[in-house]
């Protein structure tokens, strides 16, 4: 199975081979190991975060040895950056931290390492956006778990 994790006020669309389901879904219809390839577009960044390590290791059940994952959330450590260089207001900031009911941020290092902590193998990581304009900078990670050595 593929699926593309949306958050459930996010509109669902068909994207690719994937298909689109929310949050609640994985965490409660999709069995655990049984997906060969998983998007989450910023999902976590949705989750309160004394829950992010549950949700993560919930997420990363559903896949299957072979599999690969994609994570995708807002840097906080680069969106701090760019307050202290002055590329983003006060009030511009808290526009990115509170829009899209977000409740929690993480930064592509701690998200990396809690990744490589479950047991994934990371295979890229890097920043979707120039994290110098006013936009709000994403970090992607791509990973994979690795098949199990007979």
């Amino acid at each position: 199975m593929k699926i593309t994790v949306m958050y459930k006020e996010q509109p669902s669309i068909l994207m690719d081979s994937h298909q689109v389901i929310n949050a609640e879904e994985l965490f409660n219809d999709v069995e655990d190991a049984s997906c060969v390839d998983i998007r989450c577009e910023r999902v976590l960044d949705e989750i309160v975060y004394h829950h992010r390590d549950e949700a993560l290791s919930n997420i990363v059940s559903k896949l299957r040895y072979g599999g690969t994952i994609s994570l995708e959330g807002v840097d906080y450590a680069i969106l701090c950056k760019n307050v202290m260089l002055g590329k983003h207001a006060p009030l511009d900031l808290n526009t990115l931290l509170y829009a899209d009911s977000r409740q929690s941020l993480s930064y592509l290092l701690e998200m990396t390492q809690k990744l490589e902590a479950l047991g994934l193998k990371v295979d890229t990581s890097k920043y979707s956006s120039d994290t110098d304009t006013y936009e709000c900078p994403f970090y992607t990670i791509e990973a994979h778990r690795p098949n199990v050595e007979k």
